[in-house]
């Protein structure tokens, strides 16, 4: 394959495609010498599409309003000796409790690191290709206030954080008694939601899924249900 032209490296910039461009200009011939056409489209599109997904996947990360940027849960220390479950975090870095539409609770005292475990979980949707965000329940709480006394504010607040597939609530117990009011409009919500609620409760850190579902009146029923 010859160099591209100008004119058809504009028409790429165009129409948006300079990654596939980028993977064009970077192919070497020396090393592509002799290969056939289709396999050398194939291979700038797969560099372009990889390209394509990171940015997706920074974008994501970096909209998320993690409290802790560079959590992972592959970097947990002192997974045994808090008591954690490795299967347990295993499974939650597959985000296969999204599609479940299962929603996680993580109870433990102050200092049990619940909020780099709620970010650790956010940023690993968002690697996923989903689209998580963390907030405090307090400013859940505020941002939900502030939305009365505005025209469609309830609406508009609804819609905003019901288009997350994953919402990352902390500091669940230094919420006002509005704070259950606050999380059951979110989660009657028709659109397709999972929550992660981070509170400090008990003498250690423990992780608890429950699944979610809607009665004929729309009242919202929880039931505890374990990780696959």
């Amino acid at each position: 394959m010859t160099r591209l032209d100008d004119e058809t490296k504009q028409k790429l910039r165009e129409m948006g495609s300079t990654s596939l461009l980028s993977a064009f200009d970077a192919q070497d011939d020396d090393l592509t010498l002799g290969m056939p056409f289709e396999e050398r489209i194939r291979l700038a599109v797969d560099d372009a599409h990889a390209a394509f997904t990171h940015a997706k996947v920074e974008g994501l990360i970096r909209r998320a309003g993690l409290r802790y940027p560079d959590a992972d849960l592959r970097r947990i220390a002192l997974i045994d000796q808090r008591g954690l479950d490795r299967d347990i975090i295993a499974q939650l870095g597959t985000a296969s409790f999204i599609t479940r539409q299962l929603n996680v609770v993580f109870q433990g005292f102050t200092g049990s690191d619940k909020s780099y475990l709620g970010s650790a979980l956010a940023k690993q949707a968002c690697q996923h290709r989903y689209r998580a965000y963390y907030i405090r329940m307090p400013d859940l709480e505020e941002a939900w206030a502030t939305a009365q006394d505005k025209p469609g504010g309830r609406e508009k607040w609804l819609r905003k954080y019901s288009a997350f597939t994953l919402l990352v609530i902390d500091e669940l117990c230094n919420a006002s008694h509005n704070s259950s009011y606050v999380r059951l409009k979110i989660m009657r919500s028709p659109r397709r939601l999972s929550l992660a609620c981070l509170t400090k409760t008990g003498d250690r850190l423990r992780i608890i899924g429950y699944c979610y579902s809607k009665s004929r009146n729309q009242s919202t029923r929880s039931a505890r249900c374990s990780f696959p």
